[in-house]
């Protein structure tokens, strides 16, 4: 007969219940769901040698792992615990299926270097090393896309599309702080009319003279 008796795990107050002596809590980080098997791809576009698509990629990545309770393993808050832990093979077979989820994001260029990393965190802090190097540059060119972006007879909603997708990766790069003074409500409106700007700026004649 099955034991179904309530047991906790990870020290913490999370009742679960053993089937089988296996303890199972779909909370718990350590969780894997069924479908959540090695060849998940989270992402349309891997990202690139350059990391020219970087902050959009560890967006995308993050919201996903986030989905899956995962965050954790990449950002090192869930380290790898000692080998006589009762947690340290969930641990193992975890790292190696969010290793994977990565790896699988990656162009092939970048797959080799983070395959033979040991953990998850390794290829996530390597990668923020690397590539956010240039933040200010792309800055620059996120600032110059917006510039330069004209409709061109394109549809309305495609152009403004295309400039919704610049300011958001340009605000994700540069948020407007967090205060109780106003000054952000006011930030946020300011930014809110350089995009009425921006728009504007870039409608074909046609649509200027309305």
């Amino acid at each position: 007969m099955e034991d179904e008796s309530a047991s906790y795990v990870h020290g913490g107050l999370a009742p679960v219940v053993n089937v089988q002596n296996i303890a199972i809590d779909t909370k718990s980080p350590f969780y894997l769901h069924p479908s959540d098997h090695p060849g998940l791809i989270f992402v349309t576009q891997p990202l690139s040698e350059n990391g020219k698509n970087y902050f959009t990629w560890r967006r995308n990545m993050l919201t996903a792992l986030q989905s899956k309770n995962k965050v954790g393993f990449v950002d090192g808050l869930i380290a790898k615990p000692d080998v006589h832990s009762r947690d340290f093979q969930s641990w193992i077979q975890c790292n190696a299926v969010v290793k994977s989820w990565i790896v699988n994001s990656l162009s092939r260029e970048l797959q080799t270097s983070a395959a033979h990393a040991d953990t998850t965190s390794e290829i996530w802090c390597d990668f923020d090393e690397r590539f956010t190097q240039g933040i200010a540059l792309r800055v620059y060119d996120l600032k110059r896309s917006i510039t330069l972006l004209q409709q061109e007879k394109s549809a309305i909603f495609t152009y403004y599309g295309e400039l919704k997708g610049v300011w958001n990766e340009l605000h994700n790069l540069r948020p407007i702080p967090v205060c109780t003074c106003g000054a952000e409500k006011k930030m946020q409106e300011m930014r809110e009319e350089e995009k009425v700007f921006n728009f504007l700026m870039g409608l074909d004649d046609t649509y200027k003279t309305v």
